[in-house]
């Protein structure tokens, strides 16, 4: 997810950094990290560039700054369900490359003097181990159909060479019982 200045609270030219970068290709669809409606969208030429609010289903505001122009596909007040693309990563605004900046703000997006980010890093590494746990699970089933296939595979082959008493296993294993040269 970046080094450390891409940190949240990492410090900046005058103020402090209150997100996540993530570098990422220009283009790279972004999608909503859950269901909820855009709560504003807008263009700042000297900060953020084109960004996305989104207000989700668990009463926080995700927000998704330097998108490529021409990439947002919603609209103030649309609502959006998890896993919808809703822009592209892009340069826009005060930006050294393509990335996106991403928030996460608890208590709504400047919805008071109280109210402020928090570090997302958390939220996007929980989401990465989902993501790897779910693909362990597929990991494990598929060592243990390949197991059952290579046992079948063992008992099909000494099937042949203690009951059929053919050469078939000094074939496949011709290291244990080499074939007489000549």
């Amino acid at each position: 997810f970046g080094g450390d200045d891409a940190r949240f609270g990492a410090k900046r030219n005058g103020h402090i950094h209150q997100g996540q970068d993530i570098t990422a290709a220009s283009g790279t669809p972004i999608v909503a990290p859950r269901t909820g409606f855009i709560s504003w969208r807008a263009y700042q030429a000297e900060g953020a560039g084109f960004y996305l609010v989104l207000h989700a289903d668990d009463e926080r505001d995700y927000v998704f700054m330097h998108l490529k122009n021409g990439t947002l596909l919603v609209d103030k007040g649309d609502g959006v369900t998890a896993g919808q693309q809703i822009a592209a990563v892009g340069n826009s605004g005060s930006s050294d490359g393509p990335h996106l900046h991403f928030e996460i703000w608890p208590d709504g997006w400047y919805s008071s003097k109280k109210s402020k980010p928090i570090d997302p890093l958390p939220d996007l590494l929980a989401k990465n181990k989902e993501l790897g746990e779910q693909l362990k699970l597929v990991h494990e089933a598929l060592n243990w159909t390949l197991a059952v296939v290579v046992a079948i595979h063992v008992a099909a082959a000494l099937r042949h060479h203690f009951v059929d008493r053919d050469d078939v296993l000094k074939r496949m294993l011709p290291f244990v019982h080499p074939r007489p040269k000549g």
